[in-house]
């Protein structure tokens, strides 16, 4: 457990009940504890003492051990001097044990994003999380503002209460979606939930599917790889997915001299419309629509010939006619070619 939590839950600890409560490993280092002075300090009446889990009683104090998965061993001791000694150290322990728990598996979850979970862990993350080792998932990320992250957690676990995901930045959850699930539009569910609920419109980017566990790492990575291309070459979306970025991926990891000569041959006249936000709208929705004017015009609540007329404005400027396939992938090219030369500078 992370040292900032330990030390949250002592300061609360200390405000309820009277006597020192220590915190400590098996060997009997103490990580923790309501008197500072102990803390890295050895408990020596049980160091190097075999016990299993439960209570135990050893002179002035009484002790509360606590095994996870791992084996891994916490044990929590008060003074005998605390009144209802033995009922405030079970208490004690339930609540810590808890908290050990929830950080152990938040922990557990990381790792196996990070690709830091080791192989025999993967059983028990298996049974604790209830999923199959063989099972196609993939990640989503969720981009938020930093004050936001609370809100945004507790509003997951009431929509999911059995969700997978875990906070990885302070404005990034990852969010694990099973293609089992009957929900395949998971990530359009949660963007319209924070929207719903908080007014506020997060970045969501949908990484690769995945069939194993031990890859899960590899969908995490992408979702980021995703959120990140996205935000420079489909800026005026929300949610972001791997497959649809092909493009972008190839262009970020072209040389950058080669990407500034590229758009520089390609027509020097495109930046008047890159600066237009009504000519780049209505390239952005025809792109959306397959080329397809009607459905554009809908889209954009204006009158077909309306859409026409800024089709043949973009043609005039640029040469590239967005009506014809080649010239509508040249133009979509450059465009992202100059989103991203932008983000650089």
């Amino acid at each position: 457990m992370d040292i900032n939590n330990i030390n949250e839950i002592l300061s609360k600890l200390k405000n309820i009940i009277n006597g020192e409560i220590n915190i400590m490993e098996d060997s009997g280092y103490i990580i923790g504890s309501t008197n500072n002075n102990c803390v890295g300090e050895y408990d020596l009446q049980i160091k190097n003492r075999e016990f299993s889990q439960g209570i135990i009683e050893l002179e002035n104090k009484i002790y509360y051990a606590y095994k996870d998965n791992f084996d891994s061993k916490i044990i929590i001791s008060i003074d005998k001097s605390t009144p209802f000694y033995r009922k405030a150290v079970e208490i004690i322990g339930v609540f810590i044990t808890q908290c050990f728990e929830e950080v152990s598996s938040d922990s557990m979850l990381k790792n196996a994003l990070l690709q830091e979970i080791k192989y025999d862990e993967i059983n028990v993350f298996c049974e604790r999380f209830k999923v199959q080792y063989t099972q196609n998932m993939q990640v989503i990320v969720i981009e938020i503002k930093e004050n936001l992250e609370y809100e945004v957690e507790n509003l997951l676990h009431q929509i999911y209460p059995s969700g997978l995901f875990t906070k990885m930045h302070s404005n990034n959850i990852a969010f694990i979606k099973s293609l089992s699930d009957k929900n395949t539009e998971i990530e359009k569910d949660i963007f319209n939930s924070i929207y719903g609920e908080l007014l506020y419109e997060a970045k969501i980017g949908v990484g690769t599917v995945v069939e194993n566990i031990k890859y899960l790492h590899e969908s995490y990575e992408r979702a980021l790889e995703t959120l990140k291309l996205g935000k420079i070459f489909n800026y005026n979306k929300n949610i972001f997915y791997y497959s649809d970025i092909a493009l972008p991926v190839l262009i970020n990891n072209m040389d950058i001299k080669n990407l500034e000569y590229l758009y520089k041959n390609m027509n020097s006249s495109l930046d008047e419309i890159l600066l237009n936000n009504e000519l780049m709208l209505t390239a952005f929705k025809f792109f959306e629509n397959n080329l397809n004017i009607s459905e554009t015009a809908k889209k954009l609540y204006i009158h077909r010939n309306t859409l026409i007329y800024r089709l043949n404005k973009i043609k005039n400027i640029s040469g590239y006619d967005l009506r014809i396939f080649e010239d509508s992938v040249n133009f979509k090219i450059a465009m992202y070619i100059n989103g991203f030369l932008r983000n650089l500078r």
